[in-house]
């Protein structure tokens, strides 16, 4: 994870922090991962939204919505419980391979980019960095702190294991509920056979909770 830092109008040193992320792009099988950078830059000032988007990345309404309702809160729960300040934020997406090559920013129209985003918003708040050498993905569910599935995990994995300086992968459980192997039983095995081959060129980590999500990051 990257670290930069900017001053604010009130001459404090602010920390910017970089996260690394993945997104699938194309359909299903065929999907490829990207590796991305989720940004957290503080901002002047206590009023509007806590999180806004920012950059040529696109929050679907629905994501940030949910970011705000859900992710936020369970940032602000830990950095609160803490007696950390905890400023409103812009987000931003920044993509470090294939979407630069198209020509064209990222859509976010799904929950895989929770993680990268809480762990953005906790390392800027606490100002503790996150090696550049990790990457995570994962659905924060509830307000609760539970992490579930999301889509596109084996063309993530790829990625990552096809990526020379990374070392870490967290991800959510493949099937906490039995679900997919009743509904999606050919996308499950998919990504069980994903996850066992990035096990050989990673150090891939379950995180069920964000008390887990936590522990292995910080």
């Amino acid at each position: 994870m990257h670290e930069l830092h900017g001053v604010g109008r009130d001459g404090q040193i602010e920390a910017v922090r970089h996260v690394r992320d993945l997104h699938p792009l194309g359909d299903a099988a065929d999907a490829q991962g990207v590796i991305t950078s989720v940004v957290a830059r503080p901002r002047d000032g206590h009023r509007g939204q806590p999180l806004i988007a920012a950059g040529s990345a696109r929050f679907e309404p629905a994501v940030m919505a949910h970011l705000r309702e859900t992710v936020w809160v369970v940032f602000r729960t830990i950095v609160d419980g803490l007696g950390c300040d905890a400023p409103r934020y812009e987000l931003s997406l920044t993509n470090v391979s294939a979407a630069s090559v198209q020509n064209t920013g990222l859509a976010v129209n799904g929950f895989s980019a929770d993680v990268p985003v809480l762990l953005a918003l906790l390392s800027s708040a606490l100002r503790m960095p996150l090696p550049q050498t990790f990457v995570a993905t994962g659905h924060v569910a509830s307000i609760d702190g539970e992490i579930r599935p999301v889509a596109g995990l084996p063309a993530k994995l790829a990625a990552a294991a096809a990526t020379s300086y990374l070392r870490t992968f967290l991800h959510p459980p493949l099937d906490p509920d039995g679900s997919m192997s009743a509904l999606a039983p050919t996308e499950g095995d998919r990504a069980a056979a994903a996850l066992a081959d990035a096990k050989t060129r990673l150090r891939v980590i379950e995180v069920r909770h964000v008390h887990d999500l936590v522990r292995h990051a910080f």
